[in-house]
């Protein structure tokens, strides 16, 4: 079966809607502050600079959530989002308006909206939906002890649902609404069912995220101590996502899955996102050697595939496709996975695969220096694969021809 990765990065969509007067939009205006404040800030000489313009971009841009329109915010980042601004204005502005839409600051104190990424890998289907009380309170638990000060006046709530990629929020107004929604739930356990209004994609792999917030009047009390070394903050993390491992091993039978570190939302989706490229490809390993192949009897093929003109617009980003086949069969493709990328990354992430691969003890991989058109299967969606003869196949699963086995069901 093939894995797709797809892009998940938190991005953001213009709207319209504006009132006039004199032939100038109020929208018009507040666009232009926004343009105006994130400019100075990117050419900003001093740090006491950058804490004027930061605190004045942080209270216009809270003024527009809180009242949950993001529209000329959205419309500011596209402009800025731009060859002829100064570099460095788009990113420091994207940061502060990230930072306001996952965390806020009220009457009630300081609330911050936290991520947990899973990996997960299954041949049978991996969990997603509801997860019992129990374990949720339990990983509440577990977060406030290794991840915050541990205070008493640390309030953390869980969202009731374990989401896909898909289910996530993307505009900055769902964002704080989801924060917003949990942090003030009447029980440690809030209902988020619906985020989970689409089915899974039926993906091998995929990365699987549990919503949690934490509220305190001291903000510093939802971090653990800032005096903390750099080891025992490391080992804070790994005891972390130890622990919640345990806690998750009733909810994710089936399967085979790791916990990252809780950290805030926008930070945990990309760091997922980047990370989920090495787990998928051992995974993908796993998954053949659960077919009856062993990485010794595959070949890994790494090729190129660019947009042509044909492409639909929403999938027009090139994709590094790593096909693995059997040794005895090279020109059929068995499983694969496939990893977004531009064409400049590809001698790196060549290099990755092969690293990866050679850490599976799958050493034999071709790479095709040529790149293939970017097509999927008409009937199936699913993504094809080059083999290492240079043909573009869909994938063929072995069956009857080869002694399967029961792939691993827990770590």
């Amino acid at each position: 079966m093939a894995k797709k990765v797809k892009s998940t990065t938190p991005g953001t969509r213009s709207r319209t809607g504006q009132r006039r007067t004199s032939g100038i939009t109020f929208a018009q205006l507040e666009r232009d502050e926004f343009l105006r404040l994130a400019l100075r800030y990117g050419e900003s000489g001093s740090g006491f600079e950058d804490r004027v313009f930061e605190d004045r971009i942080h209270a216009l841009v809270n003024e527009h959530l809180d009242r949950l329109d993001d529209t000329e915010i959205e419309a500011a980042l596209s402009q800025l989002d731009s060859d002829d601004v100064p570099p460095g204005s788009y990113e420091s502005f994207l940061n502060i308006v990230e930072d306001c839409a996952e965390s806020h600051t009220t009457d009630k104190g300081s609330a911050v909206l936290f991520l947990i990424p899973l990996f997960c890998w299954s041949r049978y289907g991996n969990p997603v939906g509801r997860i019992s009380n129990e374990t949720l309170i339990e990983l509440g638990r577990i977060f406030k002890e290794t991840l915050t000060s541990g205070a008493d006046a640390v309030d953390v709530r869980m969202g009731s649902h374990l989401l896909t990629a898909e289910h996530l929020p993307e505009t900055l107004t769902s964002v704080r609404k989801l924060l917003d929604n949990v942090s003030e739930g009447s029980s440690q356990v809030v209902d988020i069912s619906y985020l989970a209004d689409t089915a899974a994609p039926a993906d091998f792999a995929d990365t699987r995220y549990l919503v949690l917030t934490a509220r305190s009047d001291k903000p510093t009390d939802l971090m653990p101590d800032a005096s903390l070394s750099y080891v025992e903050w490391a080992r804070r993390q790994m005891q972390f996502c130890m622990r919640a491992h345990d806690a998750l091993e009733m909810d994710m039978i089936g399967s085979v899955y790791e916990v990252l570190p809780a950290t805030s939302f926008y930070t945990a989706w990309r760091q997922a996102e980047a990370a989920m490229h090495v787990f998928c490809l051992k995974a993908l390993v796993d998954f053949v050697h659960a077919m009856g192949l062993s990485p010794s009897r595959c070949v890994a093929t790494v090729a190129l595939f660019t947009p042509t003109a044909d492409t639909p617009e929403d999938d027009a980003s090139s994709e590094i496709r790593i096909g693995i086949s059997s040794v005895h069969e090279t020109d059929k493709v068995v499983a694969g996975v496939a990893w977004r990328a531009s064409p400049d990354e590809f001698e790196q992430l060549d290099a990755l695969a092969r690293d990866v691969l050679r850490s599976k003890d799958l050493t034999t991989v071709y790479t095709h220096q040529q790149s293939f058109p970017l097509e999927w299967c008409e009937d199936c969606g699913a993504p094809l694969y080059a083999n290492p003869e240079g043909l573009v196949v869909h994938i063929d699963e072995p069956h009857e021809s080869l002694n399967l086995q029961m792939p691993p069901t827990l770590n």
